[in-house]
């Protein structure tokens, strides 16, 4: 099998922007969403949207990095 890498900029501009974009939400909503949670008791997402967010975000965040894991190669299939 061939191994090919994936590089961000021969993306489209409109889809560069996008996954920028995501991958700034994710780096800045997962700290402040656990200092929140550390300080509160809950954690921010769950205060904003309600109990099942805070769920679907976790699962959207492991599936992004099991995705990233078959895209590198490191696993053979997603769980």
């Amino acid at each position: 099998m061939m191994k090919r890498e994936m590089n961000i900029w021969d993306l489209p501009k409109p889809l560069q922007y996008v996954a920028i974009g995501v991958l700034l939400v994710f780096v800045v909503v997962t700290p402040l969403n656990w200092i929140v949670g550390l300080i509160s008791g809950t954690p921010l997402l769950e205060m904003l949207f309600g109990p099942g967010v805070n769920d679907a975000y976790r699962s959207i965040s492991q599936f992004i990095y099991r995705a990233t894991q078959v895209i590198e190669g490191k696993s053979q299939h997603l769980d």
